[in-house]
């Protein structure tokens, strides 16, 4: 079945739940629409995975307690003092909330954190210095862009931060943080856009940087040995992914371009583990019928090179991904393109094993 088809399909069935009377939860927001899924097919297939060498991947994914509050994708996730943190979200009925949830790794519990100011989606997070950050994020139905800066710290209050700068607010960016400061590139802000900006958290101010190459939304980042890197993401619908991989040195202040990734995707969860980017999942998938990606891939930046890893074990897109320790956390998500949320958490241990498939 045809892509534009499937969607179509899903959401017939998903405003006929709406329309049977789901109550609605306090603080939160009526079902969004996913401004990709109502644009055109692409007229020829995407790029999935390159051809892999022979022999196991490696690596080990574990199942882990389900997320208390229920199922929630286009998340944000990140890490803190050894602790995987689930922010914000839609929920399985397609409402926004603004639910914060702790996963302890020490004793297997989730927990209850500091409830978010408002209700977001998309979020753009990071994790620096002992304080969250929620640095721009989409709202609603509308997929609204928005460009307030909330941070978490030691009091356990959110507190407002300078905004991101008008005409530069966004959601669904690639996050990550170096040399003390917040990098945001590229986003979502009515279509995909190469806005690459950092914020300076000691004096509270962002900065333009030199925009992305290309515009992409729904990208993951990652920072190994002070160079940003920005992989994959769209520039237009679901179908319309990319493989790409780019690299910012903050030193030089310009882009160079990387080996691009075997399974070219958007939609997917990145973390860095021992000096590795591991992306995981996305949406985007033309040869599967859920249209979600199971690939599991790690670039390694001293050879300029990816390698595969056991795939994940419930394919998802619309999550985030943490490394505590030597394990990466993937809490939630969708199991289908577009919504489709579920509360599984799984987490991935890499191992030697990996195979290249460049071999």
């Amino acid at each position: 079945m045809k892509r534009s088809l499937c969607a179509a399909a899903f959401l017939v069935c998903f405003v006929t739940l709406l329309a049977a009377g789901c109550s609605e939860q306090a603080g939160s927001t009526t079902a969004p629409v996913d401004p990709a899924t109502a644009m055109p097919a692409p007229t020829a297939a995407q790029p999935t995975a390159s051809a892999r060498s022979d022999g196991p991947p490696g690596g080990m994914w574990t199942t882990l307690p389900t997320m208390p509050g229920g199922a929630r994708q286009e998340t944000g996730v990140v890490s803190l003092d050894g602790e995987l943190w689930v922010l914000g979200g839609i929920d399985g009925l397609g409402r926004t909330v603004g639910r914060v949830e702790i996963y302890d790794p020490r004793n297997g519990e989730w927990r209850d954190g500091p409830e978010l100011p408002t209700p977001v989606h998309h979020a753009n997070v990071a994790a620096l210095d002992g304080t969250i950050y929620v640095a721009g994020f989409l709202t609603g139905g509308s997929f609204a862009a928005q460009g307030t800066v909330f941070a978490l710290g030691p009091s356990g209050v959110w507190d407002r931060r300078r905004s991101l700068p008008e005409g530069t607010h966004r959601g669904a960016s690639g996050v990550t943080v170096a040399d003390g400061k917040l990098y945001v590139a590229g986003g979502f802000r009515e279509s995909a856009v190469a806005d690459f900006s950092a914020y300076d958290p000691t004096i509270d101010r962002w900065t333009s940087l030199p925009d992305l190459p290309v515009a992409a939304d729904h990208l993951v980042a990652g920072t190994i040995d002070g160079i940003v890197y920005a992989a994959g993401g769209r520039g237009g619908g679901i179908g319309l992914h990319r493989a790409r991989l780019d690299a910012y040195d903050p030193t030089a202040g310009r882009w160079s371009t990387r080996a691009p990734m075997p399974t070219s995707r958007a939609g997917a969860a990145a973390a860095v583990l021992d000096g590795r980017l591991y992306v995981f999942g996305g949406e985007g998938n033309s040869s599967d019928a859920t249209g979600v990606f199971s690939e599991t891939e790690s670039y390694d930046p001293a050879e300029d090179r990816w390698s595969a890893h056991q795939p994940m074990r419930t394919p998802r897109h619309g999550t985030g991904a943490a490394a505590v320790g030597m394990t990466v956390y993937v809490p939630g998500g969708a199991d289908v393109e577009g919504f489709g949320a579920v509360a599984v958490t799984e987490a991935f241990t890499p191992s030697t094993g990996a195979t290249s498939p460049a071999d």
